[in-house]
């Protein structure tokens, strides 16, 4: 008789159902948490990722003001996958619930990858159930699945890269890799460290399907960079990038503490030094590649950013991709204990997880809150006072650009190098703006100055985004003429 042919293994539908359910279980308290919970972003950068899908979707390509290519979208994927939201009709606030239900499914299949990440990584059947339910059920997951932000995404395809590589694809690993570059351009990082790690391993370079899809993205990127806007680099890094940044590395281990939940690092810290040391007996690729992203990403993260108020969002988003990878490896430290202790450990990780979900989903809600009471309030205010071609200049530029429709000079040079360049000035001319949105404590030259006058103010308080920035107060100015 002829030799049966090997089967492919059914997709896990039920699996994935579990997750989702519990997932979105979990978002629904996020959406439900205030008033503006599912109607507002708690970042304005998230209203920026759809001003550049507005440009995709009608084909423009990544241009933050129409007909002006931009540098400043840091997820050009993520942009390509909101487009489509663009073209389905959806303008303004209705593109919100659209965009936080599709991060929710993307946290949903990110849960499933992380099952099978940790199998691939030679957990048992219960752990590496575990390591999906606590990616599910994670509220800082669930939290940054319901940012707008590409959060989910970025941390989707590092953890199908790792599972590719454990499973020996290295084409759909160097796929995956690439696309994670333009998911989060950190995760430049992951694809350094596992093309070289595959090359120290067979002591040779690396395979071209490995590094090749990563190098041709930054080739693009960086040819595209030059071209817009004379960089090397997206224009948001010169922006945000500190040059002593090597002096934030200490603070990571609070960082890292905060993106466990606090608490929960108590179980999920030595769960991962557990998983360690078995991996340390039998090391491969995949194993030593998670092991030294957990490390060294977020110190990439903390030179390229500052993280000092790590308990914010503004700041740990950064980070945050790293955290299901996190968890996979507790979950992996599972199988390190006697069996009757390893229920209790993953039910105290899982318990500990699901502690902070309300504390998380009002602090998601009182983002959002503050969002709204400034950045989409001035939006509004000016859309009834501006004519449809006429410019704004803002300080932040994200719900302004979108939710007015109209073209805006970015004060920051977020998404318009020439903001940070001595042609400056000639921008704002040529745009010639009536009217500026702007924190007095960024312009506070330009509040007190006879040219302008304030004509407008917006608060809301408490003002949760960051603590030290002094931003509960946008002011909108005239320019006097």
């Amino acid at each position: 008789m002829p030799a049966a042919r090997p089967t492919r293994a059914a997709f896990p539908w039920g699996r994935l159902a579990l997750y989702g359910a519990v997932h979105g279980a979990l978002g629904a308290l996020f959406l439900l948490a205030g008033p503006y919970a599912a109607t507002a972003f708690p970042l304005d950068d998230a209203y920026i990722h759809h001003v550049y899908a507005e440009g995709v979707a009608f084909g423009e390509g990544f241009a933050y003001n129409p007909g002006a290519p931009a540098n400043g979208a840091t997820s050009p994927l993520w942009v390509l996958l909101l487009a489509p939201l663009r073209l389905l009709g959806l303008r303004g606030a209705a593109l919100v619930l659209p965009t936080k239900l599709l991060g929710l499914a993307l946290g949903a299949l990110l849960a499933l990858v992380a099952d099978h990440l940790a199998a691939a990584l030679g957990a048992s059947p219960k752990a590496r159930f575990a390591a999906g339910l606590l990616v599910a059920a994670n509220p800082l997951v669930v939290y940054g699945a319901v940012s707008g932000m590409e959060l989910p995404l970025a941390s989707l395809l590092l953890l199908a890269a790792l599972l590719a590589l454990a499973r020996r694809r290295l084409l759909a690993a160097g796929l995956a890799l690439g696309a994670g570059i333009l998911a989060r351009p950190e995760l430049t990082l992951a694809w350094l460290f596992v093309a070289g790690l595959e090359g120290r391993r067979r002591r040779a370079p690396p395979p071209t399907a490995l590094w090749l899809p990563g190098a041709l993205v930054w080739a693009v990127w960086m040819g595209r960079s030059l071209h817009v806007a004379d960089a090397w680099l997206p224009t948001t890094f010169a922006a945000k990038h500190d040059a002593a940044g090597l002096a934030q590395w200490v603070d990571v281990p609070w960082a890292a503490l905060i993106a466990l939940g606090g608490p929960l690092a108590i179980v999920t810290l030595p769960l991962g030094v557990l998983a360690i040391r078995r991996w340390w007996r039998r090391p491969s690729t995949a194993r030593m590649a998670a092991l030294a992203l957990l490390v060294f990403l977020p110190l990439g993260v903390a030179w390229a950013h500052d993280i000092a108020e790590p308990t914010r969002f503004f700041w740990w988003r950064y980070g945050a991709p790293v955290l299901p990878l996190a968890l996979v490896i507790a979950a992996c430290g599972l199988d390190a204990l006697p069996a009757p202790r390893r229920g209790l450990a993953a039910g105290a990780a899982l318990l500990l997880g699901l502690a902070f979900a309300w504390p998380a989903a009002r602090d998601q809600a009182e983002h959002a809150r503050n969002i709204t009471e400034l950045n989409v309030a001035a939006a509004r205010w000016l859309e009834e006072r501006v004519g449809e071609r006429d410019w704004l200049a803002s300080n932040d530029a994200g719900a302004v650009r979108l939710l007015t429709e109209r073209p805006v000079v970015d004060l920051i040079g977020l998404n318009d190098h020439r903001m940070r360049t001595p042609a400056r000035a000639e921008v704002l001319e040529a745009a010639d703006p009536r009217y500026y949105v702007v924190f007095e404590s960024w312009f506070p030259n330009m509040v007190a100055s006879p040219r302008f006058r304030v004509v407008r103010r917006f608060r809301s308080e408490p003002y949760v985004v960051c603590r030290e920035c002094a931003q509960s107060e946008l002011l909108i100015l005239e320019r006097v003429r």
